[in-house]
Protein backbone atom coordinates (compact mmCIF):
# COMPACT_ATOMS: atom_id res chain seq x y z
CA UNK A 1 0.00 0.00 0.00
CA UNK A 2 3.03 2.45 0.58
CA UNK A 3 4.61 1.64 -2.83
CA UNK A 4 1.52 2.91 -4.07
CA UNK A 5 0.60 5.84 -2.66
CA UNK A 6 4.73 6.72 -3.24
CA UNK A 7 3.75 6.00 -7.27
CA UNK A 8 0.49 8.12 -6.51
CA UNK A 9 2.35 11.06 -4.75
CA UNK A 10 5.38 10.64 -7.37
CA UNK A 11 2.64 11.48 -10.05
CA UNK A 12 1.10 14.35 -8.61
CA UNK A 13 4.43 15.57 -8.31
CA UNK A 14 5.58 15.15 -11.85
CA UNK A 15 2.68 15.55 -13.60
CA UNK A 16 0.49 18.27 -12.01
CA UNK A 17 2.92 20.95 -10.97
CA UNK A 18 2.01 23.27 -13.84
CA UNK A 19 -2.29 22.75 -13.14
CA UNK A 20 -3.60 25.74 -10.94
CA UNK A 21 -7.00 25.53 -9.93
CA UNK A 22 -7.95 29.29 -11.22
CA UNK A 23 -5.53 30.14 -13.75
CA UNK A 24 -5.36 34.15 -13.76
CA UNK A 25 -7.04 35.96 -16.38
CA UNK A 26 -4.04 37.45 -17.94
CA UNK A 27 -2.06 33.79 -18.76
CA UNK A 28 -1.06 33.30 -22.17
CA UNK A 29 -2.45 30.66 -24.51
CA UNK A 30 0.00 28.54 -25.60
CA UNK A 31 0.38 27.94 -29.36
CA UNK A 32 1.99 24.88 -31.11
CA UNK A 33 2.74 25.07 -34.54
CA UNK A 34 4.30 22.11 -35.76
CA UNK A 35 4.87 22.13 -39.79
CA UNK A 36 4.13 18.20 -39.43
CA UNK A 37 0.59 18.39 -37.77
CA UNK A 38 -2.28 19.38 -40.70
CA UNK A 39 -3.50 22.05 -38.00
CA UNK A 40 -2.22 24.81 -35.70
CA UNK A 41 -3.39 24.37 -31.90
CA UNK A 42 -3.34 26.59 -29.27
CA UNK A 43 -4.41 25.29 -25.79
CA UNK A 44 -4.70 26.52 -22.17
CA UNK A 45 -2.48 26.05 -19.25
CA UNK A 46 -4.15 22.62 -17.49
CA UNK A 47 -6.67 23.23 -15.55
CA UNK A 48 -6.90 21.17 -11.96
CA UNK A 49 -11.14 20.97 -10.79
CA UNK A 50 -10.57 18.35 -8.21
CA UNK A 51 -7.61 17.44 -5.75
CA UNK A 52 -7.10 14.04 -4.01
CA UNK A 53 -7.86 11.38 -4.22
CA UNK A 54 -9.57 11.92 -7.68
CA UNK A 55 -7.62 14.54 -9.73
CA UNK A 56 -9.44 15.85 -12.39
CA UNK A 57 -7.58 18.07 -15.28
CA UNK A 58 -8.72 19.82 -18.10
CA UNK A 59 -6.89 21.86 -21.16
CA UNK A 60 -9.40 23.60 -23.63
CA UNK A 61 -8.30 23.13 -27.35
CA UNK A 62 -8.38 25.02 -30.77
CA UNK A 63 -7.11 23.29 -33.70
CA UNK A 64 -7.08 25.06 -36.93
CA UNK A 65 -6.61 23.44 -40.30
CA UNK A 66 -3.65 24.78 -42.58
CA UNK A 67 -5.68 24.30 -45.64
CA UNK A 68 -8.95 25.16 -45.19
CA UNK A 69 -8.42 27.63 -42.12
CA UNK A 70 -11.58 25.54 -40.29
CA UNK A 71 -11.84 25.41 -36.37
CA UNK A 72 -12.13 22.11 -34.14
CA UNK A 73 -12.51 22.69 -30.64
CA UNK A 74 -11.80 20.17 -28.05
CA UNK A 75 -11.97 19.35 -24.23
CA UNK A 76 -8.70 16.96 -22.97
CA UNK A 77 -10.28 15.86 -19.44
CA UNK A 78 -7.62 13.18 -17.65
CA UNK A 79 -9.17 11.58 -14.98
CA UNK A 80 -6.58 10.07 -12.06
CA UNK A 81 -7.12 7.78 -8.62
CA UNK A 82 -6.49 5.33 -6.83
CA UNK A 83 -8.75 2.45 -7.58
CA UNK A 84 -8.32 -1.17 -8.65
CA UNK A 85 -10.58 -0.62 -11.45
CA UNK A 86 -10.75 1.74 -15.06
CA UNK A 87 -14.28 3.62 -15.18
CA UNK A 88 -14.01 2.94 -19.33
CA UNK A 89 -15.26 5.87 -20.13
CA UNK A 90 -16.96 6.13 -23.47
CA UNK A 91 -19.15 8.73 -24.21
CA UNK A 92 -20.41 12.51 -23.80
CA UNK A 93 -23.24 14.58 -24.04
CA UNK A 94 -23.73 18.41 -23.10
CA UNK A 95 -26.62 19.84 -21.02
CA UNK A 96 -29.01 19.25 -23.85
CA UNK A 97 -28.36 15.70 -23.70
CA UNK A 98 -26.66 16.01 -27.01
CA UNK A 99 -23.94 13.42 -27.83
CA UNK A 100 -20.59 15.18 -28.21
CA UNK A 101 -18.05 13.62 -30.57
CA UNK A 102 -15.82 11.36 -28.40
CA UNK A 103 -12.31 10.31 -29.22
CA UNK A 104 -10.86 7.12 -28.21
CA UNK A 105 -9.36 7.81 -24.42
CA UNK A 106 -6.14 6.49 -23.67
CA UNK A 107 -6.05 4.32 -20.53
CA UNK A 108 -2.93 3.58 -17.62
CA UNK A 109 -3.41 1.58 -15.08
CA UNK A 110 0.22 0.58 -12.66
CA UNK A 111 -0.60 -1.47 -9.69
CA UNK A 112 1.83 -2.56 -7.18
CA UNK A 113 -0.02 -4.89 -4.27
CA UNK A 114 -3.20 -4.19 -3.66
CA UNK A 115 -3.62 -0.72 -5.29
CA UNK A 116 -3.57 0.44 -7.79
CA UNK A 117 -3.12 3.89 -9.77
CA UNK A 118 -5.28 4.70 -13.26
CA UNK A 119 -5.18 7.34 -15.23
CA UNK A 120 -7.84 7.93 -18.40
CA UNK A 121 -7.53 10.96 -20.54
CA UNK A 122 -10.23 11.49 -22.86
CA UNK A 123 -10.32 13.98 -26.04
CA UNK A 124 -14.21 15.59 -26.37
CA UNK A 125 -15.56 17.90 -29.59
CA UNK A 126 -17.26 20.98 -28.41
CA UNK A 127 -19.14 22.90 -31.35
CA UNK A 128 -16.95 26.24 -31.23
CA UNK A 129 -20.60 28.20 -31.20
CA UNK A 130 -21.72 25.89 -28.06
CA UNK A 131 -18.43 27.33 -26.34
CA UNK A 132 -19.19 31.12 -27.55
CA UNK A 133 -23.13 30.79 -25.99
CA UNK A 134 -21.48 29.25 -22.75
CA UNK A 135 -22.90 30.20 -19.19
CA UNK A 136 -21.09 32.55 -16.77
CA UNK A 137 -20.63 28.90 -14.86
CA UNK A 138 -18.92 27.88 -17.76
CA UNK A 139 -19.62 25.20 -20.09
CA UNK A 140 -20.65 22.12 -18.64
CA UNK A 141 -20.66 18.43 -19.93
CA UNK A 142 -21.14 14.48 -18.67
CA UNK A 143 -18.98 11.90 -19.48
CA UNK A 144 -20.29 8.57 -19.05
CA UNK A 145 -18.05 5.57 -17.97
CA UNK A 146 -18.71 2.01 -18.24
CA UNK A 147 -17.36 0.54 -15.26
CA UNK A 148 -17.92 3.17 -12.65
CA UNK A 149 -19.50 6.55 -11.89
CA UNK A 150 -20.34 9.12 -14.19
CA UNK A 151 -18.56 12.48 -14.74
CA UNK A 152 -19.85 16.35 -14.56
CA UNK A 153 -17.34 18.92 -16.02
CA UNK A 154 -17.75 22.69 -16.39
CA UNK A 155 -15.04 24.36 -18.32
CA UNK A 156 -14.47 27.74 -16.59
CA UNK A 157 -15.57 30.57 -18.54
CA UNK A 158 -12.38 32.47 -18.24
CA UNK A 159 -10.31 29.98 -19.98
CA UNK A 160 -13.30 29.77 -22.72
CA UNK A 161 -12.98 33.38 -23.14
CA UNK A 162 -9.10 33.20 -23.41
CA UNK A 163 -9.32 30.69 -26.05
CA UNK A 164 -11.63 32.24 -28.04
CA UNK A 165 -9.86 36.20 -28.02
CA UNK A 166 -7.01 34.37 -28.87
CA UNK A 167 -9.10 32.37 -31.76
CA UNK A 168 -10.96 35.89 -32.94
CA UNK A 169 -7.01 37.61 -33.06
CA UNK A 170 -6.49 35.03 -36.35
CA UNK A 171 -6.71 35.63 -39.74
CA UNK A 172 -9.00 33.54 -41.96
CA UNK A 173 -12.36 31.36 -42.11
CA UNK A 174 -14.06 31.09 -38.97
CA UNK A 175 -15.68 27.64 -37.36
Amino acid sequence: MRVCAWLFAAFVAFALPGCQINPAPSEEIALQDDKFRPFVEYATVTIRLSSYPNYILLKLIARIDRKTGKTLTLVSVTFACSARHMRKYESARNARAEVLRFYKPTRHRSCEKRACVVNETLMIEIPETELRQASPDGYKLKVFARDGSDMLIAIPRGAIERLLAKLDKQPGPKT
